[in-house]
């Protein structure tokens, strides 16, 4: 209810009584009069909404909340200059199962490549995290979103707000949908680790986001061909949204390498940087494993009038050391790059092989897998699960936290001699002699 029905609702006469002034008066002290009473009503109004209405309260101290949600978001700096500027959806809604696991979804953040849900969970995400509920301490969440033409990419992240979680939905050459079905699923802690556990409750909230922010972007044309360590790269164009930039590219088909990543940083006319994101999807491949996309912090809130491109080095990977063949029996693994070292390869006791590598930092906390299994004969890739793959940062190993490596572990399931190969999906940058500004 607005604070102008509430008036409706105050006894007519008492209005009279605030309104009365006499004819005598000048008009702008009795215009000034009547503003004053109009205030005046107005104030009791709208306390007496905050005060019968204790679910409009409510709303208004989540609208309150944008600032410090802002402030939790350290990690994105699109995100946090998007809600410094409100821009953001408000949804407010709470639910709580049966078992008396309680969620609240506070905002949703949308442009024409991405949809982000902000929500609380009093159920932790893993199990790592700690909770004073004894009655939840043996439950954890995921969750999902479901939409037409959903073609997307998703991911979840902890913010720098205790319960307060981030869900990005990457959209991949589709539009932002009309409606999505949010669901978060709670799960037995013991079954964080079952691919195929079924939740024990689950609730889903329908969301509608605002078509107002789905076309928000500016786009540069670039076509722009340049030429590093003797390989072609078209740069094709530029999308700045409010969550994040886009940058596409592709390389020459008579390249010999294989690009796995270049260096560039948008560098705006105030000298400010924006670089490469820190979380959610940071790049994209074409259907032959080269770079075709990568993601930046947007500056589309910066008011820039200009941006370069500053390139200044590449990773690469030539197209006859793309593969290597893993041999057990030598403790080996063909073309392996420089900066990736075997720590460990050993049979388990069930068949499996189990391997641990040592990768170097790429660039501060940008971990990842280096490689992908595939098997040798054909080259198409092995089922490996995702509980199978670990990344473990160095703590407590000095010399290699200096060195700035990283571990990496998988096991390859009932390991055969001469039957498994891998990808390679690392490369060490090559700076360049001279930077590329365009």
């Amino acid at each position: 209810m607005r604070a102008f029905e509430i008036m409706d609702l105050i006894d007519e006469k008492y209005l009279d009584e605030a309104f009365e002034v006499r004819k005598s008066m000048p008009i702008f002290v009795r215009v000034g009069i009547r503003a004053a009473a109009i205030a005046a009503i107005f104030v009791l109004a709208f306390s007496g909404m905050v005060n019968f209405f204790p679910a409009t309260a409510y709303a208004m101290n989540d609208m309150m909340f944008l600032g410090d949600l802002a402030k939790a978001v350290t990690m994105d700096q699109s995100m946090r200059a998007c809600l410094d500027n409100e821009y953001a959806q408000y949804v407010g809604k709470k639910q709580t199962t049966e078992e008396g696991y309680t969620s609240k979804v506070y905002y949703m953040v949308t442009d024409a490549s991405k949809v982000s849900v902000f929500f609380q969970s009093d159920v932790p995400m893993s199990v790592d995290e700690s909770t004073e509920d004894k009655s939840k301490k043996n439950v954890i969440f995921s969750v999902e979103a479901t939409f037409e033409n959903d073609e997307c990419v998703t991911s979840l992240a902890r913010t720098d707000t205790e319960k307060l979680y981030e869900f990005q939905i990457e959209l991949i050459d589709s539009k932002v949908p009309e409606k999505l079905d949010f669901t978060i699923c709670y799960y037995n802690a013991k079954d964080a680790d079952n691919e195929a556990a079924v939740p024990v409750s689950e609730v889903t909230y329908q969301l509608y986001p605002d078509k107002k922010y789905a076309t928000v972007m500016e786009s540069y044309e670039i076509n722009q061909v340049i030429e590093a360590e003797g390989q072609k790269i078209t740069l094709e164009k530029l999308e700045i949204y409010p969550t994040q930039a886009k940058l596409s590219m592709h390389e020459d088909k008579k390249n010999t390498v294989k690009l796995e990543d270049i260096s560039i940083v948008l560098v705006d006319d105030k000298n400010r940087k924006y670089e490469r994101k820190k979380n959610g999807l940071t790049a994209s491949f074409d259907e032959a494993g080269n770079v075709a996309q990568m993601y930046y912090e947007s500056s589309y809130f910066s008011e820039s009038k200009k941006l370069v491109l500053k390139i200044d080095g590449i990773r690469m990977i030539p197209k006859e050391r793309q593969y290597g063949m893993i041999s057990l029996e030598n403790q080996s693994i063909e073309n392996m790059p420089n900066g990736v070292r075997i720590s460990e390869m050993k049979r388990k006791k069930n068949g499996s092989l189990a391997m641990e590598l040592e990768v170097r930092e790429q660039e501060k906390n940008a971990h990842f897998n280096p490689v992908e299994v595939v098997f040798a004969a054909d080259y198409s890739p092995v089922y490996i699960e995702s509980t199978q793959i670990t990344t473990i940062s160095l703590t407590g190993n000095t010399a290699l936290e200096k060195e700035g490596y990283f571990y990496v572990g998988f096991d390859i399931p009932e390991y055969k001699e001469g039957k498994y190969a891998v990808k390679w999906q690392y490369a060490d940058m090559v700076e360049l002699d001279k930077e590329i500004e365009v």
